[in-house]
Formats: structure tokens, sequence, C-alpha cells
């Protein structure tokens, strides 16, 4: 009987050892479990906070980008404007122009030039490319092809002016 006795108390040790290590063991796979989640989240917080700051600089490049287009859009612009009129004063001198640069009187606003010759006296507006009429240079040549155009005098003298 002291056979057995001791051999229920020897399975019985070693039950509670295999019941005490299966726990430590539990514990341990889930202290592992739990770390490694933490870590997923953490990487995952990581990478999310990364993204933002990479999307705030993203933002940040674009906003800087628009800028330097629309700086460049406004140098090109009056690059344009510049060369306009550097043009419109230059090209009476081209052989084509079909009017003699003797009889032409700058104005450059709102009409560039006026050619007065013996027979007829022209508007010349000069423009380079796609440039348009401005309204108000589309109305003096409504007004000029309406013949709505005429001569004035006007007279000083020490009494005042005398408009005829």
């Amino acid at each position: 009987m002291s056979f057995l006795l001791g051999f229920i108390i020897v399975v019985a040790v070693l039950a509670l050892l295999f019941y005490a290590f299966e726990q430590k063991r539990s514990s341990s796979l889930l202290s592992t479990l739990v770390k490694s989640q933490e870590d997923r989240l953490n990487g995952y917080f990581i990478r999310n906070t990364q993204l933002l700051s990479s999307l705030e600089t993203s933002s940040t490049v674009v906003e800087k980008l628009r800028q330097e287009l629309e700086d460049l859009k406004s140098q090109q612009q009056s690059k344009s404007v510049r060369l306009g009129l550097l043009t419109e004063a230059i090209v009476p001198l081209h052989i084509d122009f079909g009017v003699d640069y003797k009889t032409l009187v700058p104005m450059f606003r709102p009409i560039d030039y006026v050619s007065f010759e013996e027979d007829k006296i022209t508007f010349i507006e000069v423009k380079m490319g796609s440039s348009q009429l401005s309204q108000k240079q589309k109305n003096i040549r409504r007004l000029v092809e309406e013949g709505r155009v005429y001569f004035k005098e006007v007279r000083v003298s020490e009494t005042g002016l005398e408009v005829k």
C-alpha cells in the first residue's frame, strides 16, 4: 500500500508540475500574442503617422508647385507683353508692313499707329500670335467702319478756346 500511496503522490506531483508548466506556457503564449498584437498596432500607428506626415508634406509641395506655376505664368505674361511692345515699336520698319513708316505717328494706346498719307488716314493696331483686339479697339474699328470719324479744329486764343 505504501507503494501505491507513493505512486499516487508521484503522479499527483507530476500532475501539479505539468499543470504549472502548462499554465506558465499558456501565460507565455498569451503574453507573446499580446506583445505581437501590440507590435502590429504600433507598426500600423507608425506607418499611418508617416503616411499622414507624407500627405501633409505632399500638400505643401503641391501648394509650392502651384505657386511656382502661377509665378511662371505671370513671368510668361510679362515677357509676352514686353515682346509685344517691342514688336509694336519695330514692326513698321519691316519691308512687308505695307505703310511708309515716315507717315506713322505712334500712339500705342488705344491704337498703336495712325498713318497720315496724302489720300487717306489709317488706324493700325499691331498684334502678335493669337492676341485679340481689346473691346475699346473693336469699338474704334466699328466707328471707323461706320464712318463716324470726325475732324475738329480747336483754336486757342487769349480769350479762350474756339471749336470749329
